[in-house]
């Protein structure tokens, strides 16, 4: 049986659109013990003129490498400041004992001056924004050193 050419066309450029797209992932950026991870968050609101301190705390996705089952996988920011109106910049240094791994930011935090002397803090958790992916390369790794004695004195 010949199937006429034409009637095939228009079935495979409607195919083509209703075929699933394949999801361009690109890789996470990617640091390394020493150097500064800077993120900048902007918050909205009629009360977001009021925060005056802004603060974020990232974890590792799974567990860490053999090597490094002893090192930080959890880390906050290392400075924060103020760019603009409801904006911050916040920045992580990493340190030398931070697992490899990806992290992602696992908590944000907002101080809020109310009146002359209160203030009160707000947290976000990971449904209240985009959650965001880097990692972090440390060749550095520790082994547990054995104890070759014991002496009483």
């Amino acid at each position: 049986m010949k199937i006429n050419r034409m009637l095939w066309t228009p079935i495979l450029a409607i195919l083509a659109f209703v075929s699933p797209a394949k999801a361009q992932t690109t890789p996470p950026p990617v640091y390394h013990p020493g150097q500064t991870i800077s993120v900048s968050v902007t918050f909205d609101g009629p009360d977001a003129p009021k925060i005056v301190g802004a603060n974020m705390s990232a974890h590792l996705v799974g567990q860490p490498k053999s090597g490094q089952t002893e090192f930080r996988t959890d880390f906050g920011a290392t400075e924060q400041t103020k760019t603009g109106p409801n904006a911050f910049k916040i920045d992580f240094t990493i340190p030398d004992n931070q697992a490899s791994g990806d992290y992602q930011f696992i908590q944000i935090s907002a101080t809020l001056q109310i009146g002359s002397n209160g203030r009160v803090s707000f947290v976000y958790a990971p449904q209240d924004y985009q959650l965001k992916t880097f990692r972090i390369e440390n060749p550095n790794t520790a082994t547990k050193p054995g104890i070759k004695s014991i002496t009483v004195q």
